[in-house]
């Protein structure tokens, strides 16, 4: 007879929940965490902001590029074939709008950290560090005289130095328009300086003999908006202000006509002086310097439509033809030659780089990582891989879900982008896209940061424009079409708290509270001292109340109040900067506050803290622009990632990597990153493994138990199929199919558990199990191997006679004599021969034989 100790229910593994953590306890939140994870560059794609064409002294001609990373990496490839000829790491530098070609031949460029100038020498293929300019760090153009000098234009001063090649010295030559931050491009010719200003745009002429600044009056002088650059050809002076292109001439400074364009414009051609080529979207086009007249070229293939052109040339390829030149921002360059038509689209060997990650979000055991500048990446939970990348994404500030549809924020011009992760991938300016274009806010808005859903209904916090203040707050509710498109309604409260934006968003009953920051557009200069926290009545579109939060231990005006979020207990929490508060929303007062980090407001003036929930209670933030764990009971506090570091921007100082951005996955695992890369902080998987009863009978089967959990005591749902169970000695207790454990022979065995889970194998605590041999289960055994004829009827008798004494004696309670009975039988057993008794069956009868005689002994 064969027992089965049942400890389970059913013959499957049944969960038991671990008890949550104790958030009184020892604050110790860091424990439930393994080692970080790097899981790469989140978002690599192959953009340059800038490039140039020249030509080394044995007459190659040479294409350079610089592709935006951490750090940006210059490349000089073969303009003709793109083979690459160099390549090397632009340290402290992420991204290079600057560079020109000087009238030595080598190639200077800048970055918009450090305030480097960096010369790359193509005659002897090696990069070098000019030196520091004395301006500023941020570096937006660079351009070249034909005497030796290189000038360059910076940000946030608005300043202009000059560089001579010679001499290897800088001049600073000075703030260009007091009172605005931008001097964005510039151009030179032998006797002017033109400077673009911003972000109250403005075009001024700098004399390079007398220093003296005159300002040119433009179609937009005074409005909003950046001069990016300006050229002079054929005594025509073109600004380029955004897609329009004002031609002026030179001389006398007036208006000649206005022009749309994309990006730059070409010297004039080599085939006839008068004609200057351009780009719009995906067409060229050539305006006549001495006719006044714009003609589209036709008949050649569509140039890269979705970025601008970021250098044009014209260079003589090695068949003789000369051809204009341009490369488009993801490096997309073409030849075209006027005369023939002869167009061709090529890409140079660079290799795409991380960009720094500007937006993350997770939703439904995905991970989206928006890029700086561009791109978007989809990083799988399951897979722990990249599934996605798309480069051409514009430039995600904020992430947001609604019933489980995703919504991008992007720059320029707060575009909202819906995509529906059930749907294939295909990114598009248009609705029907996945994403697709679903809401331009307008309203002088810029930068979506904060986005929050509830009750249907997806809010919208917005930075304004360049050079602007006040923020916009907008509504957005959906309803599905009957043909399978989606109706959008709209409503955009703008300057909600006059000239601030919106920094947090939180909602609950009707009524949605913010937060804002005194900050606006780039370019802008705040007017207000404190920012302020509101509430807002969703139904009635009507502002209920505006105020600043009394928070104990912050001594300073408060600048940024966001991320807000309701947390469990039902009281609205915000960060501010190092400080953390909770706030009763009927009252609207603070209950309970702490400083955790120094609340400076030293750090990012756009970018909200995040403030997540976790399974057990507590708090995971980006408080002090650190990942910080947070008990809301005691506010005590746990920095769970120290000791990375990197370089600072403005004073070369190596400290502590910030944490500006963090997701919580559904298992309590942080994802945050650091720059371009991003990383997973796994929270730890337990299992469990149990036995009720740990000595058992020969043929006794038993259930174990299995308890798998996150170390935060959020269960795990897991498949039978995950598991794993493993005998130390399957003589002695072996798994079964049913991954029930059965007794075999008397012994000790132990036996453990592993799963199997997204790839990653877990393994449980061991559990010891003594199997014991019983005189009933021993007779049992050898009175049915006679009815099978596994032993003769005299070897029987032999052995069932001292058995059965044995057991007479047992149950009398002599053990002495039942073990002289047993002695006896295991004495016929060891002189059996094979003929009337197998050997694996003898030798198993005397190892039960054994182990009941030490059991009695």
């Amino acid at each position: 007879m064969k027992k089965y100790v049942l400890l389970l229910i059913t013959g499957f593994l049944i969960l038991a929940l671990f008890p949550r953590h104790t958030l009184a306890d020892e604050f110790q939140p860091g424990d439930q965490f393994e080692k970080p994870i790097n899981l790469g560059e989140a978002v690599t794609i192959p953009l340059s902001q800038a490039a140039a064409y020249g030509q080394t002294a044995s007459g190659e001609n040479e294409q350079y590029i610089a592709i935006t990373g951490t750090p940006a990496v210059f490349y000089a490839v073969d303009a003709e074939t793109g083979e690459k000829k160099f390549s090397q790491a632009l340290p402290n530098t992420d991204v290079v709008w600057a560079m020109t070609v000087g009238s030595d031949g080598n190639v200077y460029m800048a970055g918009t950290i450090n305030g480097m100038i960096y010369r790359y020498l193509p005659n002897e293929k090696r990069l070098e560090a000019v030196g520091k300019n004395p301006s500023d760090n941020f570096i937006w153009d660079l351009k070249a005289s034909t005497d030796g000098k290189i000038y360059g234009s910076t940000y946030p001063r608005a300043k202009v130095f000059e560089y001579d090649i010679a001499s290897n010295s800088f001049t600073d030559l000075g703030v260009m328009k007091e009172g605005q931050q931008y001097a964005r491009g510039i151009g030179v010719t032998d006797q002017y300086v033109y400077v673009g200003i911003g972000t109250t745009a403005a075009l001024v002429r700098y004399d390079r003999q007398t220093g003296e600044k005159k300002e040119i009056a433009i179609p937009n002088s005074g409005k909003s908006g950046t001069i990016s650059e300006s050229a002079v050809y054929n005594g025509k002076l073109f600004v380029y202000s955004g897609t329009s292109l004002f031609i002026l001439d030179e001389a006398t400074e007036k208006l000649i006509r206005t022009i749309s364009f994309q990006g730059k414009i070409s010297p004039p051609s080599p085939y006839n002086p008068n004609l200057i080529y351009y780009k719009s979207s995906g067409d060229l086009y050539s305006y006549n310097t001495a006719t006044n007249t714009v003609q589209k070229v036709t008949g050649i293939p569509p140039l890269p439509a979705d970025t601008a052109v970021k250098s044009h040339s014209w260079i003589t390829l090695k068949d003789g033809q000369t051809v204009l030149t341009g490369m488009a921002a993801f490096t997309d360059s073409f030849f075209f030659n006027p005369t023939t038509n002869y167009y061709d689209l090529h890409f140079p060997t660079v290799e795409a780089q991380g960009t720094t990650v500007n937006a993350l979000h997770y939703s439904n055991g995905k991970v989206y990582a928006g890029g700086y500048q561009r791109g978007l990446s989809i990083f799988d939970e399951k897979s722990q891989s990249y599934t996605y990348t798309y480069k051409g994404f514009h430039q995600p500030e904020g992430i947001g879900v609604m019933n489980d549809t995703l919504y991008f924020g992007t720059y320029p011009g707060a575009k909202i982008y819906r995509y529906d992760p059930t749907k294939p991938f295909d990114y598009n300016e248009i609705k029907q896209g996945n994403p697709g274009l679903i809401l331009d806010i307008e309203e002088d808005q810029d930068r979506p940061f904060v986005l929050k859903s509830a009750d249907n209904m997806m809010f919208i916090g917005t930075f304004p424009s360049y050079g602007k203040l006040g923020g916009a707050l907008t509504i957005l509710k959906e309803k599905p079409n009957g043909d399978g498109t989606i109706a959008t309604e709209t409503k955009t409260y703008s300057n909600i708290v006059q000239n601030q934006s919106i920094f947090g968003l939180a909602y609950k009953d009707g009524k949605l509270y913010g937060g804002t920051s005194i900050y606006g557009g780039l370019g802008s200069t705040p007017t207000e001292k404190e920012a302020k926290m509101f509430v807002f009545d969703v139904k009635t579109g009507q502002k209920i109340k505006e105020f600043t939060p009394t928070i104990p231990g912050i001594d300073v005006p408060i600048q940024l109040i966001g991320d807000l979020e309701f947390g469990p207990d039902g009281l609205l929490w915000g960060i501010v900067d190092g400080t953390i508060f909770a706030m009763n929303p009927d009252t609207l007062e603070v209950v309970k506050s702490k400083v955790v980090y120094p609340t400076t407001f030293g750090s990012s003036k756009f970018r909200p803290y995040y403030l997540k929930w976790g399974y057990d209670g507590t708090i995971y933030t980006t408080i002090g622009r650190t990942l910080t764990a947070i008990n809301p009971v005691t506010l005590d506090s746990q920095k769970l990632i120290t000791g990375s570091s990197q370089m600072m921007t403005l004073s070369d100082e190596v400290v502590e990597a910030s944490i500006n951005l963090m997701a919580l996955s559904d298992d309590g695992s942080l994802y945050y990153t650091i720059s371009s890369k991003l990383y997973k902080l796994p929270m730890k998987t337990i299992v469990s493994l149990s036995v009720d009863q740990q000595v058992i009978n020969k043929y006794d089967v038993v259930n174990p138990s299995i308890s798998f959990a996150y170390a935060n005591g959020k269960p795990i749902v897991y498949e039978k199929e995950d598991v794993t169970l493993t005998s130390s000695d399957s003589s002695v207790l072996r798994v079964r199919e049913d991954q029930t454990l059965q007794a075999v022979h008397s012994g000790i065995a132990t036996v453990m558990a592993t799963i199997n889970r997204n790839g990653k194998v877990v393994t449980s605590n061991e559990v010891t199990i003594t199997v014991t041999a019983s005189l009933p289960i021993l007779t049992e055994d050898i009175q049915k191997a006679r009815e099978e004829e596994e032993i003769s009827n005299s070897l029987f008798k032999r052995i069932i006679n001292p058995l059965q004494s044995a057991q007479h004696f047992i149950d009398k309670g002599e053990s002495d004599k039942a073990i002289h009975h047993l002695m006896k039988a295991k004495e016929v057993l060891q002189n059996t021969s094979d003929s009337e008794l197998k050997e694996a069956l003898r030798d198993s009868y005397i190892h039960d034989l054994d182990a009941i005689i030490n059991s009695l002994s």
